[in-house]
């Protein structure tokens, strides 16, 4: 089955788009760039959005864990003490879990603003042909013990050389090559703000 990356239709065989959404499917590994985004500024799908920031999102996730365990564990340790008249010193593990609740507050202000930058680049971003650079598995990140799959891609931007990288979880991922043409899709502001086009699941 193939997957639409912007609403999650399923088709048997893959096609140029999705008979739900209308967006473009990614083209098959080893063929061309496919069909060029269109102008700016893009409509991107709702599906899509909260993907790019929750769902897809290991920053998010990460952080609503921790905040949510931190803050949580924090403030139920803090009134239990203080109703049994803890000494000071026995505070230490709540403080613990209240440093570990910021800690989430973090990654989710990083979450926040890496899904911005991703769909301000999908909404405004200037389209230009890159090409990939590597395609390797990417061990850092485990998910019910599968790991995705990173593609690295270079474009030019302001009259240098940008590196973007993109994660996919499609087995199909592997097979696409170092020179292989990708549409890429930056913020002229902020190269480093990126996507490809169309996305990957």
């Amino acid at each position: 089955m193939i997957e639409c990356t912007w609403c999650g239709s399923a088709y048997e065989k893959h096609q140029l788009r999705c008979d739900n959404c209308g967006g473009p499917l990614p083209p098959l590994p080893g063929a061309s760039a496919g069909e060029p985004p269109p102008p700016a500024p893009r409509t991107v799908p709702a599906p899509f959005e909260r993907r790019i920031r929750y769902t897809s999102n290991a920053s998010f996730m990460a952080g609503a864990i921790l905040a949510g365990v931190g803050v949580i564990q924090g403030i139920a340790f803090t009134g239990i003490g203080a109703a049994i008249h803890l000494k000071p010193f026995l505070y230490i593990g709540p403080g613990i879990f209240v440093l570990l609740g910021g800690l989430g507050l973090l990654f989710l202000r990083h979450a926040r603003r890496k899904a911005e930058g991703t769909l301000r680049a999908f909404r405004e971003g200037t389209a230009v042909v890159g090409e990939i650079a590597e395609v390797y598995s990417d061990t850092s990140i485990k998910v019910n013990g599968r790991s995705p799959w990173a593609i690295v891609y270079n474009f030019a931007a302001g009259g240098r050389t940008v590196e973007g990288k993109a994660q996919s979880w499609d087995a199909s991922a592997q097979d696409r090559r170092r020179g292989q043409p990708v549409h890429v899709l930056y913020v002229a502001a902020d190269p480093a703000q990126n996507t490809l086009w169309p996305p990957l699941k």
